[in-house]
């Protein structure tokens, strides 16, 4: 909400100024939309656009980070994650939205979920947390090949990481 009000403000006081905004929300983009915000940037697609590119396209991504990235850092060799099925904790907008990039790349991902009754029935389903060994465990941690952890909370996620590793050291964790 914040940023919807300096958003507000920005082009009320300044209409000719451009101004770039961040929502995490539709209620919220949609109310920029109504004043004309020139860019409005949601985090959460720009992360699965971002996860998309490099599962598809390695070598498109490590040049799409040359070129908009620091010039004075190294250049890096691409990033190829495994191929093989990933867990995700949770079913909420993020993860919702990973899911659905992730199966489009043709990736197999199991769900860990507390509340899945907004998941539809042919998603792969445990119910649980992921900070729960026994709810990683059966959704066979030790069978995957990754885990994309996206919470709002970094207490939540480093305990995922935490759990995941314990079932799995060689896990390629996605935070």
């Amino acid at each position: 909400e914040v940023n919807l009000k300096v958003s507000i403000a920005s082009k009320t006081l300044r209409p000719d100024l451009p101004v770039i905004s961040r929502a995490e929300d539709i209620s919220i983009e949609n109310a920029m939309t109504m004043f004309e915000i020139d860019h409005i940037v949601d985090p959460i697609d720009t992360f699965a656009n971002l996860l998309s590119l490099v599962i598809r396209a390695p070598s498109l991504h490590l040049l799409r980070d040359w070129l908009t990235g620091d010039s004075s850092s190294d250049l890096t060799d691409p990033l190829y994650p495994p191929t093989g099925r990933r867990l995700r904790g949770g079913y909420g907008r993020f993860g919702r939205e990973i899911h659905g990039r992730l199966t489009a790349e043709g990736q197999e991902v199991t769900v860990i979920e507390e509340n899945p009754h907004d998941v539809p029935e042919e998603i792969s389903l445990v119910q649980g947390t992921a900070t729960d060994l026994d709810a990683l465990t059966e959704a066979d941690i030790r069978g995957a090949v990754g885990i994309v952890i996206g919470t709002n909370s970094d207490e939540v996620n480093l305990t995922i990481i935490r759990a995941a590793y314990q079932l799995n050291p060689d896990l390629f964790v996605i935070v």
